[in-house]
């Protein structure tokens, strides 16, 4: 695989917004098609490889458990607007920090923050999480 694609994992949570994770991976399709070449290549990420469902009720499969997913440089949690309730199990955390310190970066869509939240990843940083979450 040439060295300029990067390749970005996609961690859904149960509930999450598939209009906002769906937009990403749009951008990233559309660069490629825009480009003529495969700049991005992305695979949806779930806690133990099964399908997840969306706030909408749609099923996404998940082309990987977070314990057979290929290297990636960058990994984004995509959670919905439940995100302040949901504590991510801690298997996951683990998982998310051993990628951060192997040197992917991570990021968050809608409420996903609140996952980067929990691995302490965010003390000190400053970052954008949803308006209805300000409280919380």
């Amino acid at each position: 695989m040439p060295d300029n694609i990067k390749s970005i994992g996609f961690y859904l949570i149960p509930g999450f917004t598939l209009a906002a994770v769906a937009s990403a991976v749009d951008v990233l399709a559309l660069t490629n098609y825009v480009k003529c070449e495969s700049l991005y290549r992305w695979c949806f990420l779930s806690l133990d490889g099964e399908s997840v469902r969306a706030m909408n009720n749609v099923w996404t499969l998940a082309d990987h458990s977070i314990h057979n997913a290929p290297w990636l440089d960058a990994i984004t949690v995509g959670s919905g607007v439940d995100g302040a309730l949901y504590k991510p199990p801690q298997r996951a955390l683990s998982w998310l920090r051993k990628r951060y310190a192997g040197g992917a970066h991570l990021g968050s869509i809608s409420t996903g923050t609140w996952c980067l939240a929990h691995m302490n990843l965010l003390k000190g940083r400053r970052f954008t999480i949803h308006w209805e979450d300000v409280e919380a």
